[in-house]
């Protein structure tokens, strides 16, 4: 609760562009129709014009969301609960804190189109939150590239920056008829995500990413060092056996300048990119100390990753059996797969990624570890 008023509140703050939207099934008790009655549309998307954290009369702390109907003036109805216009907590003082009224007690807006929520009903009531990043006078860098698929892994981006400082990253699918139409949109879109490296010596590090999910585009803040080497890769599976290439859109955004050229995609890389994004997902111990599994359920209706990592002396053999699943692909090739993990290795074991043009899937995985010779050691490294 605290985490996410935190980030809206800096949302805010920072002059992006906020909506929200009601859909009306998301509270716990109430039925739609009784959702309406409470005065908000639904399913209808409102803007946020105000984020506060304030004290009440008797210094209750509230955090308060105030929200405008793009209907305006011709706006039927407005909110009904706590923080409507009429309801009796209300006082002058908040009322003029908040911009309510002027020192008149004059209302100074329309108050059925605009209105202010509690925190607590606004995760209740509303279902979404959409942010639109903007940044004057920053500059912007565009560049096409090619998604992985049966022809290869397509087309990376290498990133330097001329000085240090932020930047906004965001990669878009290519827009397609089809693709665009509301009711096929789902239908065509593959999963699509990235891994931002920074190359170190021999080493690559995960500096910021984005988990795959079925859209038409990702997007995340971060920031970029001077000097450093740094790579932007596409992360697509659900494309993975596809002959038809698929073409992306990189939109960078930044303070500073940068230098973008392309960079031809690389297996071992990819396969580093992937490891150290399911090493931030869920963990589950091994036979003995050093021996991991991670596994991630990369956002929605977008597949699973699962890595195996050995930190020991030993060696190692790990099974997957994902037979069950439907309507999904492995980039093994395989649903059925078994691996000998050497000692101080890590390996992707599978990736599943759903299939085009289904509107659903299910996943079940079973994972077997052993010990590749003999019994356990009495005694672990």
């Amino acid at each position: 609760n605290a985490e996410y008023m935190g980030k809206l509140l800096s949302f805010h703050q920072a002059g992006y562009l906020l909506g929200m939207g009601c859909v009306g099934t998301t509270h716990p008790t109430k039925t739609l129709q009784e959702v309406k009655e409470m005065g908000l549309g639904a399913p209808h998307a409102y803007s946020i014009l105000d984020v506060r954290e304030i004290l009440d009369a008797d210094g209750t702390p509230l955090r308060l969301v105030q929200f405008q109907n793009p209907w305006g003036g011709s706006t039927p109805k407005t909110w009904k609960g706590d923080w409507g216009k009429d309801c009796p907590r209300w006082t002058y003082a908040l009322r003029r804190a908040l911009g309510i009224v002027n020192p008149s007690n004059v209302t100074m807006y329309d108050d059925n189109a605009v209105f202010w929520m509690s925190w607590a009903d606004v995760r209740v009531y509303f279902a979404s939150l959409e942010i639109c990043r903007i940044h004057p006078g920053w500059y912007e860098v565009r560049r096409k590239g090619w998604l992985a698929s049966g022809l290869g892994l397509g087309q990376w981006m290498e990133l330097r920056a001329a000085q240090t400082g932020e930047v906004d990253l965001s990669l878009m699918q290519e827009g397609h008829i089809t693709r665009e139409h509301a009711l096929g949109a789902m239908s065509t879109l593959v999963d699509i995500g990235f891994a931002l490296l920074r190359l170190e010596g021999e080493e690559y590090h995960l500096v910021a990413h984005c988990t795959r999910v079925i859209s038409s585009q990702v997007s995340v803040e971060t920031f970029l060092e001077a000097g450093q080497r740094y790579l932007l890769v596409p992360v697509c599976f659900s494309h993975w056996y596809d002959n038809a290439p698929r073409k992306y859109t990189a939109v960078l955004h930044s303070a500073m300048t940068l230098i973008v050229e392309p960079y031809k995609g690389q297996f071992p890389v990819l396969a580093q990119a992937v490891a150290l994004m399911t090493k931030l997902g869920r963990h589950k111990p091994g036979p003995c100390p050093g021996m991991h599994v991670y596994s991630t359920c990369v956002g929605k209706e977008a597949g699973i990753v699962v890595m195996a990592e050995n930190t020991t002396s030993y060696h190692f053999t790990v099974g997957v059996d994902a037979s069950d699943c439907k309507n999904m692909l492995s980039t093994r090739g395989s649903f059925v797969v078994q691996d000998c993990l050497g000692p101080r290795q890590r390996q992707v074991l599978m990736v599943l990624a759903p299939k085009q043009g289904y509107p659903s899937y299910s996943l079940a995985l079973a994972m077997t570890t052993e010990w590749a010779t003999g019994g356990a050691p009495t005694q672990y490294p």
